[in-house]
């Protein structure tokens, strides 16, 4: 969920901005410190190990530190980060999606549930069968979905976040829950 807009927070991270661009790059740290939380909570929704959650954080902070000339400080500085955490989780997930697999088709919920003799259904394996349902989604349905379904955003922010037109993003996420809903029948079919 977005955080309420605060005028204090804005200021001073308008302030550290201002003293980044004018040479001061430890100001820079203490925006990272400020924003890390935030950011390495969103970015956590799209990986489980933590060294690609610390890469992914650190690539969204490095962009955001190279694209700071282009803050112009009409909205808060947290939209705009968040707005580069999007970006950089969506290209993420396309570089993941052509690299490697995360979770297979052929697999079954029992087989991500259980794996090697764990108690099936244990709460813990939430987050697997969930990354299982998401496997059919493309990198930006991942994205709505995330911004909208497990952030709570709504629609109207996940639009701006996205670049993306309010309906766009509202057909993208019916089409998105449409195939999670198939997939997830998957899963109620397999265990009756």
């Amino acid at each position: 969920m977005i955080a309420p807009h605060d005028a204090a927070t804005d200021g001073e991270d308008q302030a550290c901005v201002t003293e980044i661009l004018a040479g001061n790059r430890d100001a820079y740290a203490r925006l990272v410190s400020k924003h890390k939380s935030r950011i390495l909570g969103y970015a956590s929704r799209f990986t489980r190990d933590r060294a690609e959650l610390d890469d992914l954080a650190q690539e969204i902070f490095v962009v955001a530190y190279g694209a700071l000339g282009s803050y112009r400080g009409d909205a808060p500085f947290s939209h705009w980060l968040m707005k580069i955490a999007v970006r950089k989780c969506t290209d993420w997930l396309r570089t993941l999606q052509r690299e490697r697999r995360t979770f297979s088709s052929q697999e079954t919920p029992q087989e991500i549930a259980a794996p090697e003799g764990r108690e099936p259904w244990a709460a813990e394996d939430a987050r697997s069968l969930l990354q299982w349902a998401f496997s059919v989604l493309d990198p930006l349905e991942k994205t709505i979905m995330t911004l909208s379904g497990i952030e709570l955003m709504p629609l109207e922010q996940v639009a701006k976040l996205t670049d993306l037109s309010l309906a766009n993003v509202k057909i993208k996420a019916f089409r998105a829950r449409k195939k999670l809903a198939q997939k997830l029948e998957t899963i109620r079919e397999q265990l009756t």
